[in-house]
């Protein structure tokens, strides 16, 4: 680490470290602020993007806020993040199992409230996972995390990679690949899985051609907004201007 990072900040405790990168809690020595470090390795490029777009939405309410971005190394770069909770979705759903219905709209709703937000700024997410979802578990209050696979478009057919298994069928498909068409999809994605405690599917082969299998005792909102958002012909998923107003979040 820089000798500026260790004038300014301590860190308590390893929390997860990755083969590029380590997130740790710490606090400001001055006043003792609680903060999230998310030190990465040998990436520079797709750390400055990151930093980027988290600078850009840094008003956006459902977004973790950077706090400071560090050069701590020749290729080691530290982003100082608010510590908003330490429990990710992911964390969640390991300790409670499937999430009941209102608890899950609530989630929910405030994905949808956050992407638009980010969706108005030019901005995706692309990775609309639990591992990268906080959740205050008082409060069920959410914020997004991880832009490292984020990216700005200026129109809206996307560019560049996205990981397997978050992707729509027509990213597979030589299709032209929309952002907005692309988020529905993630948030379909992230219903069902909070709502059985599994993926919806488990190969690019299912992705694009397996019908989606509701197993969870889910109401008949719940079932068309999953449903709707995983249609394989993205001309017949939701607009993402429409969700936040499903009936299944004002039931």
């Amino acid at each position: 680490m820089s000798n500026l990072f260790e004038e300014k900040y301590v860190v308590d405790e390893l929390v997860h470290r990755g083969h590029q990168f380590s997130i740790s809690h710490g606090h400001c020595k001055n006043l003792g602020k609680k903060i999230t470090i998310n030190t990465v390795f040998n990436k520079p490029e797709d750390t400055l993007q990151e930093v980027n777009i988290l600078r850009h939405v840094s008003h956006v309410p459902g977004v973790v806020m950077l706090l400071e971005h560090l050069k701590t190394g020749p290729n080691e770069h530290a982003l100082i993040l608010e510590r908003f909770s330490s429990v990710t979705l992911r964390k969640m759903l390991f300790q409670s199992g499937p999430l009941s219905e209102l608890v899950a709209a609530i989630i929910m709703k405030q994905t949808v409230d956050t992407v638009q937000h980010l969706a108005a700024l030019n901005v995706v997410h692309k990775k609309l996972t639990p591992p990268n979802i906080l959740v205050d578990l008082r409060t069920f209050r959410i914020k997004l995390t991880n832009f490292h696979t984020a990216g700005f478009f200026t129109s809206s057919i996307l560019k560049g990679k996205v990981t397997n298994l978050t992707a729509p069928p027509e990213y597979y498909n030589d299709i032209p690949y929309n952002a907005e068409q692309h988020t529905v999809w993630n948030l379909g994605l992230l219903a069902f899985e909070m709502m059985h405690n599994k993926k919806a599917f488990s190969s690019l082969h299912d992705i694009q051609f397996a019908p989606v299998h509701i197993n969870a005792p889910l109401s008949f909102d719940a079932t068309i907004f999953v449903l709707g958002c995983l249609a394989k012909d993205p001309r017949q998923r939701p607009a993402l201007s429409h969700l936040n107003n499903h009936p299944w979040f004002y039931v």
